[in-house]
């Protein structure tokens, strides 16, 4: 093994233009192909377009999830014992303050309550799902 690299060493020492022009062609290759990419910011292209994804898709499309910003609050002790009332001050407290300083200029709707009803909707739909989440559209298509 070592044979060989002393022998691509010893020739690309001898012959530097030819090196020179391998590792151009190699930069103008890859350049070429890395200028191809197109980025999405679309969930939903990820996700391969057959009957068991169009209840997920559907779902997306009317919540217009990708628009949304999440804020998950809780206590950074995990050992502290839960006070769901505190929480719901201080999500209450977060609600009014953005809602003064930025409802107007930057903010369209604060959601911070969800009737329960909903949210276990949303929970069936994303565990029924999940392994489409997981599983990239090319190795599906494998085993399709």
């Amino acid at each position: 093994m070592a044979k060989i690299f002393l022998f691509l060493y010893n020739f690309f020492k001898k012959h530097r233009i030819i090196f020179v022009l391998l590792i151009a062609a190699s930069f103008l290759f890859v350049g070429y192909y890395a200028s191809k990419i197109r980025l999405e910011e679309d969930i939903s292209k990820f996700i391969p377009q057959n009957q068991k994804t169009e209840k997920f898709n559907f779902v997306y499309r009317n919540l217009k999830l990708s628009d949304k910003l999440m804020v998950n609050i809780y206590f950074a002790d995990s050992n502290a014992k839960p006070d769901p009332e505190k929480l719901i001050a201080i999500s209450n407290d977060l609600v009014a303050s953005l809602t003064k300083k930025f409802k107007n200029e930057y903010i369209k709707e604060i959601t911070h309550q969800i009737v329960d009803d909903d949210l276990y909707g949303v929970y069936d739909s994303f565990y029924q799902y999940l392994p489409i989440f997981l599983i990239p559209p090319i190795i599906q298509k494998l085993t399709a």
